[in-house]
C-alpha cells in the first residue's frame, strides 16, 4: 500500500529549529517533499537549504504561503512575526504548527483559532516542556489525590546562551516581551496543563529588569485561576549554581516537586510528592531529549492519519495556549 506524504513548509531556521525541527522533519516518512523560507538573507537562505538537505528554498515566506506545492508550515521567526505568517499561512488554506508563543495578544490568538476552525485547519502550538519524562506522574498523581490546589511556583532560572547579545531575542521590537514571553511561557503552559487550568480569573502582575515590552532577563509573575495562586520567576543569566527548572505544587494531599537536575552524560527529572501524614514518594526519569518534538510529531501524525486523540490532544494544547497567551497579554500590555 502506497503511504500518503505530505509536502512541507518551514519557515525561519535558527538554532531551536535547526536543532529539533529539522532533524524531525529529515527523519519522517509522513514528510514529502520540504521547502524553506524567510531566513535573513536570500544567500544565507539558500545556502542553509542546501546544507541541511532541504528540497527547495522559497526567500518570501508569502509566496510560500500561496503556493499550493505545500499543505502546511512550521513557523520558526521571531515572536513579532509569527500573527502575521500563520493569518497568511491559514487564509491559503495552509495547516500551521508554530514556535511557542503563538500570538504576543490574546485578542490575536482568538482570531486564528477562529479562522482555523472557518477554514477546517489545523492550528497547533509547540510547547514541549509538558512532554517531560515525568509530568505525566504529576498528572496522575494530581488526579489521584488532590481536590484542591492552593499554590503554584515554577522556576526557570537559565544561563545567558552564547549567541543570546545581537539576537533577535534581544531585540524588543522583534522579541515582543521579556524573558516571561520566552522562557517562561513554558513554566505557565506547562503549569496550565498538569492542572487543567486555562482561565485566568484575575489580573496579572509583572515585576521585571528591565525596559517594559523590551527583553529584560528577570521576571516575576504572579496571577489566580480561580483559588489557586501562580506565580512563576524566569530569569536569563543565573549563575550557574542556581540555574533550575522547577514547579512546586501545594494542595490538599500535600507537596508536589518536579525538578530537572543537570547530569554529566544526561540530564534527570526528580518528582517528589509529601504526603499530609509525613510520608512522601519519589520518581526519577531519564532526560533525553525526545520529548522536544513531540508537538511536532502529533501535528505531522494528525495530518497524515487524522489520528482523533492526537488531535484532541492538539485542541487541548491550543486552549491551554491560548490562557498563556492571556496572562502574558495581561502583564506586558496592560497600563501601568
Amino acid at each position: 500500500m502506497k503511504i500518503l506524504k505530505i509536502n512541507i513548509g518551514l519557515v525561519g531556521c535558527g538554532r531551536w529549529a535547526q536543532n529539533t525541527h529539522v532533524p524531525y522533519i529529515m527523519s519522517s516518512n509522513a514528510i514529502g517533499k520540504k521547502y524553506l523560507s524567510g531566513v535573513i538573507t536570500e544567500e544565507e537562505g539558500q545556502n542553509m537549504a542546501d546544507k541541511l538537505n532541504f528540497d527547495h528554498y522559497i526567500h518570501d515566506w508569502k509566496e510560500l504561503a500561496r503556493s499550493e506545492k505545500i499543505s502546511a508550515a512550521i513557523i520558526s521567526t521571531p515572536h513579532q512575526f509569527h500573527y502575521e505568517q500563520i493569518k497568511t499561512f491559514l487564509e491559503n488554506g495552509k495547516h500551521v504548527h508554530v514556535d511557542k508563543p503563538p500570538t504576543l495578544l490574546h485578542s490575536q490568538f482568538i482570531e486564528l483559532v477562529e479562522l482555523a476552525n472557518h477554514n477546517d485547519l489545523i492550528f497547533s502550538v509547540h510547547a514541549q516542556m509538558k512532554y517531560m519524562p515525568g509530568m505525566s506522574k504529576v498528572r496522575n498523581i494530581l488526579a489521584s489525590n488532590f481536590s484542591s490546589i492552593y499554590q503554584v511556583s515554577g522556576y526557570f532560572w537559565q544561563k545567558l546562551f552564547d549567541d543570546f547579545k545581537g539576537s533577535w531575542r534581544a531585540d524588543k521590537h522583534l522579541s515582543g516581551g521579556g524573558i516571561m514571553v520566552d522562557s517562561g511561557y513554558h513554566t505557565i503552559d506547562t503549569v496550565h496543563y498538569l492542572l487543567n487550568m486555562y482561565n485566568p480569573t484575575n489580573l496579572t502582575f509583572l515585576s521585571h529588569v528591565g525596559p517594559r515590552n523590551s527583553s529584560d532577563t528577570v521576571g516575576l509573575l504572579t496571577y489566580k485561576q480561580k483559588d489557586t495562586i501562580i506565580s512563576v520567576s524566569a530569569i536569563r543569566g543565573a549563575p550557574k549554581m542556581t540555574q533550575q527548572q522547577r514547579i512546586e505544587i501545594f494542595g490538599d494531599a500535600g507537596y508536589i516537586e518536579f525538578k530537572l537536575v543537570k547530569g554529566q552524560e544526561k540530564d534527570r527529572s526528580i518528582v517528589t510528592f509529601q504526603k499530609i501524614n509525613g510520608e512522601f514518594e519519589t520518581y526519577n526519569y531519564e532526560i533525553d531529549n525526545a520529548h522536544d518534538s513531540d508537538p511536532l510529531e502529533m501535528f505531522i501524525e494528525v495530518l497524515l492519519s487524522k489520528n482523533r486523540h492526537m488531535l484532541n490532544e492538539i485542541n487541548y494544547n491550543v486552549k491551554i495556549s491560548g490562557s498563556v497567551v492571556k496572562v502574558l497579554d495581561s502583564a506586558y500590555n496592560k497600563p501601568i
